[in-house]
């Protein structure tokens, strides 16, 4: 069931800790459902029963009864493989462009170009 409350995010994973810096982060979901309540507020007028509930329960509802069911009709799809090559494409031909600038790096340099282009290729 799609609920806003239950989302999961990235800093209350972390304790709301950012994991390379160790400093403190605010948390994604209030952040988003204090925006939902500030959009969809409007829909209710000054007749919010249940306040914040009352919104997010509101927004629940939408996504479970108007997206939720287009989002079923996808079912599995997945991208062929072909264009998963086709869409590699382009950085693979800016890569080879900056081919020719790559004499003029030095060994570091080249080493992160061979990674990038390999990780472009074998992907």
């Amino acid at each position: 069931v799609l609920t806003v409350r239950k989302a999961q995010c990235f800093c209350c994973e972390h304790m709301h800790v950012d994991p390379v810096t160790g400093k403190d982060i605010p948390c994604d979901r209030k952040l988003v459902t204090d925006a939902l309540v500030q959009w969809f507020s409007e829909d209710f007028g000054d007749d919010v029963k249940g306040g914040r509930d009352a919104v997010l329960d509101y927004f629940d509802g939408l996504a479970q009864n108007a997206v939720h069911p287009h989002l079923e009709s996808l079912g599995s799809y997945t991208v062929p493989y072909a264009y998963t090559l086709i869409m590699g494409l382009p950085p693979l031909w800016f890569a080879l462009g900056r081919a020719s600038y790559v004499e003029h790096l030095s060994w570091h340099d080249r080493m992160r170009w061979a990674c990038f282009l390999g990780t472009i290729l074998f992907s």
